[in-house]
Parts: C-alpha cells; structure tokens; sequence
C-alpha cells in the first residue's frame, strides 16, 4: 500500500484517503456512500487487516463535508434570495410613496 494521499471521487463525493486504497477499499466505501446517499442501511464485511475502519471512516467524513458544504451554498442561495426580496420590496414600496406623492401635488394643483 502506497504511503501517497489519495483523493478519490466516488459516487460523486470527494474522498480524502490517507494512502493508495486497496480495490476492497473503494467498493466498501461505494457501498457506504451509496447507502448514506438512499438513506438506506449497508451491511458491508471484508477480511481481518483489509482496512474496512479506515474505508468506513474517511466515506462517512467525506460525506459528511460535502453534505456541510451543500447545506452551506443551499443556506447562502435563500438568504441571498430572501434579500433581495427585501430590497425589491422596499423598493415597491418607495414607487407606491413615490406615485402616492405625485397624486397629492396633482390633486393639490387641481383644487387651487
């Protein structure tokens, strides 16, 4: 086994692996990441020494973050919408006073 950090995209998420994986490795941690992503359970078994803690470890950090990080863009997106709601709102109403305004001089010129 390689002693080299892996990056790996398995399933559509990023993987850090602190060494090459074993193939064993990265069909555990397709298992593990496919049943996170359906929400379902995964029985997964492998040999003594074959390195299942460390596959379960970094598919369930990698997970982890990426699911952080789109919860993050996803909270960044409605509040950036929900501001610009408000900005558009204010200026709705500055036309209404705005229009308001105009009728009351128009109103006022018309009586004198």
């Amino acid at each position: 086994m390689s002693m080299e950090p892996t990056t790996l995209m398995i399933g559509g998420v990023e993987v850090r692996f602190p060494c090459k994986p074993y193939p064993s490795q990265i069909s555990m941690m397709n298992a593990v990441l496919r049943a996170i992503t359906r929400k379902e359970n995964a029985l997964v078994e492998s040999p003594t020494g074959s390195g299942k803690s460390l596959a379960l470890l970094c598919s369930c950090l990698a997970w982890q973050h990426g699911e952080a990080e789109r919860l993050r863009q996803e909270h960044e997106a409605l509040k950036k919408e929900a501001e610009e709601a408000i900005l558009l709102g204010m200026a709705g109403a500055a036309a209404v006073a705005a229009s308001d305004a105009k009728l009351a001089v128009t109103a006022a010129a018309a009586a004198a």
